[in-house]
């Protein structure tokens, strides 16, 4: 019987998980939609949802793991109200460069009490590693990323208090096991470990093997984001850049926060106005068949924000005496749709590849189980053993 890993990332409006082999096998898959993805209480939503995923997955494996990715950076008192991390501030905050106390501030302003009686504040996917195994964890994906979390200075400077922090652990920290309650909840016949992963971007990276100079990865689900794995720091407007998970690497990043999700908001109105659920695919099909109908419209739009990403990205690097890799990896929703992958190559006018899921974020939690659990020295390491491509989609003449 296989030895597995339950990997399980929370998205913006959806959770996906899967069972993955030590060898990066999806030996299976499921995901859950959310109800209502701007749910105050959205979190709240995240363990029933992956009760419900996991017990789809009729097989039989050795599941020696959990592993827990998301996005960031949410925040989430412990009654699960949460501040999401793609929601407008109503007063920017210029003079941090923490991209964490913005929302801890947000939910300090507008839901004070919640604040005040927290015992916790902790980042998304943290509050499910905090529901199943009661231990409360911030990951740290890299030691330079303190800056772009918090530290004592910057939570006494905002009147944050450091108590409501939690510990900061790196990436593939064994959180503890699974309480009994939590296993006998979502079916397991023993308690496992449960692994911090961390923030969802981290994983693709890691589940793409974006960790060597030259790599990048375009992160499409309901936002998309082009990541680029640099011995440089670079900095140029309408870039961000952060440390990579890879100590001496740096994470070039340009950002999309609406692309996916206009298609998610259409996909409502779509069914609405037919009367049916519709797949993602049957959508883009119609979108691309249909050249009056507003998806035809939102996939131009999609791809000339796509094209104006990469082209930024083109420019700084150019500037920067660093050149484009030979291919983009794709992860993300949008790359299980092979129309749309080779639709957005021949657009773009560069090679598109999609490795052994999809989701790679879910790879990604492997590698960092199989990183955590001691089986490999470094997650590079692990990344260079199970993260292999699959597709190709080059330009069409």
């Amino acid at each position: 019987m296989k030895n597995t890993v339950l990997a399980v990332d929370i998205g913006t409006t959806s959770l996906k998980a899967g069972l993955i082999s030590e060898d990066g096998e999806v030996v299976a898959f499921s995901a859950k939609t959310f109800k209502n993805p701007d749910d105050r209480y959205i979190a709240l939503q995240w363990l029933p949802a992956l009760k419900d995923a996991f017990s789809e997955m009729h097989v039989k494996t050795n599941v020696c793991g959990v592993c827990v990715s998301g996005n960031g950076p949410t925040i989430v008192c412990e009654n699960g109200l949460t501040v999401r991390w793609n929601e407008n501030l109503e007063s920017k905050i210029d003079d941090t460069h923490s991209l964490f106390i913005p929302k801890i501030l947000l939910l300090k302003q507008n839901f004070s009490e919640h604040f005040e009686k927290t015992r916790w504040l902790l980042s998304g996917p943290e509050y499910l590693i905090y529901e199943l195994c009661g231990t409360a964890v911030t990951v740290l994906p890299e030691k330079r990323y303190e800056a772009a979390y918090w530290n004592e200075h910057e939570l006494c400077r905002f009147d944050i208090p450091s108590e409501k922090m939690p510990p900061f652990v790196e990436t593939g920290h064994n959180c503890g096991l699974l309480t009994e309650k939590m296993s006998a909840y979502l079916g397991f016949n023993q308690p496992v470990p449960v692994f911090a992963s961390g923030p969802d971007f981290i994983a693709a990276m890691i589940g793409t093997n974006t960790l060597s100079e030259g790599k990048l990865c375009d992160c499409a689900g309901s936002s998309e984001g082009f990541n680029y794995c640099s011995s440089k720091i670079v900095h140029a407007d309408g870039v961000r850049t952060l440390p990579s998970v890879i100590p001496g690497l740096w994470n070039i990043a340009v950002l999309n926060q609406e692309s996916g999700r206009l298609f998610v908001d259409y996909k409502a109105v779509y069914e609405k106005e037919t009367g049916h659920a519709a797949t993602f695919a049957e959508l883009f099909d119609y979108s691309l068949e249909n050249k009056e109908s507003r998806g035809n419209e939102i996939v131009r739009q999609i791809l000339n924000q796509v094209s104006g990403g990469v082209n930024l990205l083109c420019k700084v690097l150019f500037a920067n005496g660093l050149s484009m890799p030979e291919y983009i990896t794709v992860t993300g929703g949008q790359a299980k749709n092979d129309r749309w992958m080779q639709t957005k190559s021949d657009y773009l006018g560069i090679k598109l590849v999609r490795c052994n899921c999809a989701d790679s974020e879910l790879i990604g939690d492997a590698v960092v189980w199989l990183y955590g659990s001691g089986k490999y020295n470094s997650l590079k390491e692990a990344a260079d053993k199970i993260v292999r491509i699959e597709k190709v989609f080059a330009p069409q003449e």
